[in-house]
């Protein structure tokens, strides 16, 4: 091993030693820095990129998605003051030091270089395919099949079966020390999920911010609805309206600081890239006759057969199934609830948990298994495809589990108990009960309290549930992990296996070797750490305000309390896991359309739920107030989607004026660009770009300076129609002081109020005259 100083290391676990791995990882311009025997015939390398070559890494990425800066030459170590907050800086050095197995690291020109960056690159040019550089190691998969169409020898894949995984090491030091500063901390702050991005990378440091925004946004939420659930009747039309625009500002929200942090990280092009995934396999592989670049085919209508005679089958089978056994789930807990008084009641009400336990888990575990095996028959060439396709498909089962029961109780069983009734009159007689309160006085089994009740025990409950399982599983597996290691250490040692194997392998010290070898053992044992369950915790409570705490206003402040635990309870769970591999990344896609596609049905069953029980009165039979009124019901329904788009786009738009990006350095360098440009002032705006260009590189100097351009010519639109709108308003101003124009104002007022009251014909009349007065 040469004494240089090597960066971004990742370890490769073999299950047997390869020594085309070995030549793979050369031909890479990778280095093996060490490599470890494990238990059995298992062994261990450990490859990282010294500088010249991580180097060189990072300016082939960054020119892949279009960033022009000149290529860095050298690399500078950072201790770990200089990514801690400043309440660790005053610890002794020991306490905070990184060992020499993670480390921190900056490119000295001008560009940033984090542990996740470097790790990232080197994963991403051992895991990418010869013919686009990398050094072409398959993990765990056939090399057979992925090189049947290479026709080149040199562009075949490596490893395959005889790589078990490739992981990177956990930093024991930096994760005391952020542990022990987000416990400490109430509020955290942008500089906090900084930190994070830099030693776990964008996609982890992108959940931290999400899950923190969504925590701060519930907030005034929580605030209003402990207020509602005070002062409002029940199924509140005022709290409806306000939880419907809270959905569309935080989404609008949400995408504007989910720039502002793209931009902070500088990864607001990482969307330009796609990420080659390994295990795609091309349908047929050309030459380009000018570059001499492979260029993979795969015909689009391949996938579209998968999806049709594959994906949408298995989501109408398994999503006919979850409402199957939700209905008898349900229709069981209403006859043992409300009908059966025999022996044993106790023991007979739990029955529909006990077909939920026996038979919801194992179909939503042979979806998702079925989701994955589709997937991959998708054949995606890209790394976020892939993942996006799998998250879309395994999401929609996933609400069906969490939110079908409560929609099923508000929409179908609650609004139509009294047409159930007259089939349930033979079990009321046969269990000995002829006189029933409620069946009694209204024919009504159900009442929108049975809601209620459903949903507070979701909020409450499962939540509850899941702070649990987050803290004690990966603690009882990080155990039994750690344990398990260090008995099969001792079992070897009592065997007597010598340590000149590894005097073979490497040039360690043997108290090295040991420390490295159980740290490996340890990684490999630790279960992975899941980030689609993370954000699946999210999206179903995210649904379940949006949707359902109209029954209930109180849900978003039971949400405040456990999103405030998850933060922390995740951060303890990502460390007790496999650490994740860094993905460079400037979003959280595909989750944002999950959310608006939330917020959007949200906005649906809020003004559902609040029509038919705003006014409920318990002495007329259900049916007769919930389908009375079904057009009448079906056309509020459209002008609420309607509405939920037009306040998406106001908002937007709103946010986009209201709220400029001015909180970090790109932000602020672009706005002094624009305040020049905009007082033509070419000496000033000389000096800001020269100023950009020795804090950014010149290359991004330049594309802030065209943007910059571009967002005054938009900003001069805008004002044109700002004026246009003031000279409106000026306009109806001045008329409203007329009395005749006052009149007819109050009028035309008058008739969009009352609409609702007239006729088809008078409506038409009516939308047709008001529509002259526009125009």
């Amino acid at each position: 091993m040469s004494d240089e100083e090597h960066f971004g290391q990742v370890v490769v676990v073999l299950r047997a030693l390869d020594t085309r791995v070995n030549e793979a990882v050369a031909e890479g311009g990778l280095d093996i820095v060490h490599v470890i025997s494990l238990s059995g015939t298992r062994a261990a390398l450990v490859v990282a990129a010294n500088k010249q070559k991580l180097a060189e890494l990072r300016a082939v990425s960054r020119a892949a998605e279009g960033l022009q800066s000149s290529a860095p030459t050298s690399l500078l170590y950072l201790p770990a003051s200089s990514t801690l907050p400043s309440a660790l800086e005053s610890q002794p050095p020991e306490s905070r030091s990184i060992d020499k197995y993670d480390s921190y690291n900056t490119i000295t020109d001008n560009d940033s270089l984090s542990d996740a960056d470097a790790a990232c690159l080197v994963y991403t040019h051992l895991t990418s395919a010869k013919y686009f550089g990398g050094c072409g190691i398959k993990v765990a998969d056939s090399i057979s099949r992925a090189n049947k169409n290479l026709s080149n020898p040199k562009w075949h894949w490596v490893g395959g079966e005889s790589v078990a995984d490739i992981i990177i090491l956990h930093n024991k030091s930096f994760e005391k020390n952020w542990l022990n500063n987000w416990s400490d901390n109430w509020f955290l702050e942008i500089k906090d999920m900084t930190i994070v991005q830099q030693h776990m990378g964008e996609q982890i440091a992108f959940h931290f911010a999400f899950l923190q925004f969504y925590l701060q946004a519930l907030a005034p939420l929580a605030a209003f609805g402990a207020f509602a659930f005070l002062a409002f009747p029940q199924y509140s039309a005022t709290y409806a309206v306000i939880l419907c625009l809270w959905s569309v500002v935080f989404l609008a929200a949400w995408k504007k600081q989910e720039a502002g942090l793209a931009d902070l990280w500088g990864v607001n092009f990482a969307d330009r890239v796609d990420k080659e995934r390994p295990e795609f396999i091309p349908d047929s592989v050309e030459i380009d006759s000018t570059s001499g670049q492979p260029i993979l085919h795969y015909p689009f209508w391949k996938r579209w057969i998968i999806h049709a005679g594959y994906t949408l089958p298995a989501i109408l089978i398994f999503a006919a199934a979850v409402i199957f056994v939700s209905v008898v789930i349900l229709t069981t807990e209403v006859y043992t609830a409300e009908v059966y008084n025999g022996p044993n009641k106790a023991f007979v009400k739990l029955i529909p948990m006990i077909i939920y336990v026996l038979c919801l888990p194992l179909l939503q575990a042979l979806y998702n298994a079925l989701s994955v095996y589709i997937t991959n028959l998708e054949n995606s060439q890209s790394i976020d495809a892939h993942n996006a396709s799998l998250t879309n498909k395994t999401f929609i089962i996933t609400c069906l589990l969490t939110q079908l029961s409560l929609l099923l109780t508000g929409l179908v069983y609650i609004p139509a108990s009294d047409l159930i009734m007259p089939y349930l009159e033979p079990l009321l007689v046969a269990n000995g009960i002829t006189h029933h309160e409620v069946v009694d006085a209204t024919r009504n089994l159900l009442s929108p309290a049975a809601l209620r009740v459903k949903v507070v025990t979701y909020s409450i409950t499962n939540q509850i549930l899941n702070q649990a399982v987050q803290v004690i599983l990966p603690s009882a597996l990080a155990w039994w992990a750690t344990r398990s290691v260090v008995n099969a250490t001792k079992h070897e040692a009592r065997k007597g296996e010598t340590d000149e194997k590894k005097e073979d392998l490497t040039h360690n010290t043997e108290e090295e070797d040991r420390e490295l070898r159980f740290r490996i053992e340890r990684a490999i044992s630790l279960p992975k750490y899941s980030l689609y369950d993370d954000y699946a915790v999210l999206a179903n409570q995210f649904a379940l305000v949006v949707m359902f705490s109209s029954s209930w206003p109180l849900v978003a402040l039971f949400c405040v309390a456990n999103n405030f635990l998850d933060v922390r309870t995740t951060a303890y769970k990502i460390s007790r896991t496999r650490r994740p591999i860094p993905h460079r990344t400037n979003s959280i896609t595909p989750w944002t359309q999950i959310f608006s596609v939330l917020s959007v049905l949200g906005t649906l069953t809020t003004t559902l739920l609040t029509l038919l029980y705003h006014y409920w009165d318990a002495s007329i039979p259900a049916s007769v107030q919930s389908f009375s009124h079904t057009l009448q019901t079906i056309v509020i329904i459209i002008l609420a989607e309607h509405a939920h788009f037009a306040a998406r786009w106001i908002a937007e738009y709103a946010l986009a004026l209201a709220w400029p990006d001015v909180s970090n350095k790109s932000a602020v360098a672009r706005h002094r660009v624009e305040v020049a440009i905009a007082h033509d002032a070419e000496e000033q705006k000389a000096r800001a770009v020269k100023k950009i260009g020795s804090v950014f590189g010149y290359g991004r100097a330049e594309r802030i300076e065209r943007e910059a351009v571009e967002r005054i010519g938009e900003e001069q639109r805008i004002q044109e129609w700002v004026q246009g709108v003031l000279r409106f308003v000026k306009r109806t101003e001045s008329d409203f002081e007329d009395p005749h124009s006052r009149a007819r104002i109050y009028f035309d007022v008058g008739l969009w109020v009352f609409l609702p009251f007239f006729g088809p014909i008078g409506r038409l009349v009516v939308v047709l005259y008001l529509l002259f007065q526009l125009l």
